[in-house]
């Protein structure tokens, strides 16, 4: 978060436009729609709509917003390129009239989008007042969104092709029993990526696990311990296996000198690209990393909490519980980070020096090892990383501390 807050210093010292926000399902209205306001619970909506009356807007009223079918709310893109073909060919790229019209075209398609897709940012605003106030959840939706869209469009199709590659195996299957069983699996996947693409935590379950975490793990020395042994226990012999135990071990204790000589008393404690001359190629790689999400994975829950919270606003009651969780994980975070970075570093050097049996691997190439090998090797405590019982709002409450345990198991 205060890493978040500092970009958003940055962009505010700019001048850059920035987007209104509205959030919550229940949507209050008044002055004919000249006030068009958000609310996430219904006392809250209440309690909104009663303040409106009294301020005199005697139509203020609110209501739930609707749930529509997923292929009703649907705008075609083939059906926007034809429009979009159909009125430059007849009017011309720059003529006035098909600007107007691209642009009511443009704006019909992003008012079907889903909420979490970052183009709801481009319907043009229309004057109405009731915009939220909590600028910081407005940046870090705005972020969490965009960051969801480039995913998108980076890797569904891949995801899709993938899963038409399963059906085209799954049918290939001799007999009718093994095709029945493998279009059991198929369907689970299909519905795994829906309920990823649609899922929302609920912000009891959110405010549970922060609870969970700080009666159980918060400021607990022991755990951080038990994390720092994913190093020597779990990427030491994934490294080993490729370029040997005596070059991995000494790489590795050469990358933890490192990482522990960046030790700092600040938010973060111990971050390898302190000691690391900028221009090096181990510097880039960490940061390689950084953009994959392979580095700091709570830094990246951290920007999730806050765009889907109640309220992000500095010394909000959301904000301030939300710090005492931070600050709670403060050993595990740093462990997580000493133990990434330290395989980070190590496994770059030895996957660019190669060995007798490995060839040199390229900058890009050692990036992409690198990434599979701390997915391998590093607890995932993401919602994706979960069975499927865990995968939901009540599985999560029920079985907070089961994946920790799995994981610890593992060791």
């Amino acid at each position: 978060m205060d890493k978040l807050r500092d970009e958003f210093d940055k962009r505010k010292e700019d001048g850059i436009y920035f987007p209104l926000a509205r959030f919550g399902k229940y949507v209050i209205t008044a002055d004919g729609n000249q006030i068009v306001m958000r609310a996430e619970t219904q006392t809250e909506a209440d309690e909104v709509t009663a303040w409106l009356q009294q301020q005199g807007y005697a139509d203020a009223k609110n209501n739930e917003e609707s749930v529509r079918l997923d292929a009703n709310r649907s705008v075609s893109p083939q059906f926007v390129k034809e429009m979009h073909d159909n009125i430059t060919g007849k009017l011309g790229e720059d003529s006035p009239t098909a600007q107007a019209m691209l642009d009511e075209l443009n704006q019909l398609f992003i008012e079907y989008l889903p909420n979490q897709s970052s183009r709801k940012n481009m319907i043009h605003r229309k004057n109405k007042a009731g915009y939220s106030n909590d600028i910081m959840r407005s940046f870090a939706r705005t972020t969490s969104n965009m960051a969801r869209d480039i995913a998108n469009l980076e890797y569904s199709h891949q995801v899709g092709e993938a899963l038409r590659d399963a059906e085209k195996e799954g049918r290939k299957l001799a007999s009718t029993d093994e095709q029945r069983e493998a279009r059991k699996v198929i369907n689970h996947l299909y519905e795994l990526e829906k309920d990823e693409l649609t899922h929302q935590d609920s912000s009891f379950v959110r405010k549970a696990n922060g609870l969970g975490f700080l009666a159980t793990m918060a400021w607990n020395l022991s755990s951080g311990l038990v994390n720092l042994s994913q190093a020597p226990i779990l990427g030491f012999p994934m490294l080993a296996t490729r370029f040997g135990d005596a070059a991995t071990m000494r790489e590795m204790m050469k990358s933890f000198t490192t990482t522990l000589k960046s030790g700092r008393f600040d938010a973060y404690l111990f971050d390898s690209t302190r000691g690391l001359d900028a221009n090096s190629d181990e510097y880039k790689a960490l940061k390689e990393l950084e953009t994959l999400g392979k580095r700091d994975m709570s830094a990246m829950m951290e920007i999730q909490n806050a765009s889907s919270r109640a309220s992000a606003t500095l010394n909000s009651n959301a904000d301030r519980w939300q710090r005492i969780v931070d600050a709670g994980s403060i050993f595990q975070r740093a462990s997580e980070l000493m133990n990434r970075d330290t395989i980070a570093i190590a496994g770059y050097r030895l996957a660019r020096k190669g060995s007798n049996t490995v060839a040199p691997m390229s900058h890009s190439a050692a990036v992409d090892y690198l990434a599979k090998v701390l997915d391998e090797t590093q607890f995932d405590y993401s919602r994706q990383n979960k069975a499927g019982m865990q995968r939901s709002n009540t599985g999560q409450f029920i079985l907070l501390f089961l994946k920790p345990m799995r994981l610890i198991i593992l060791i």
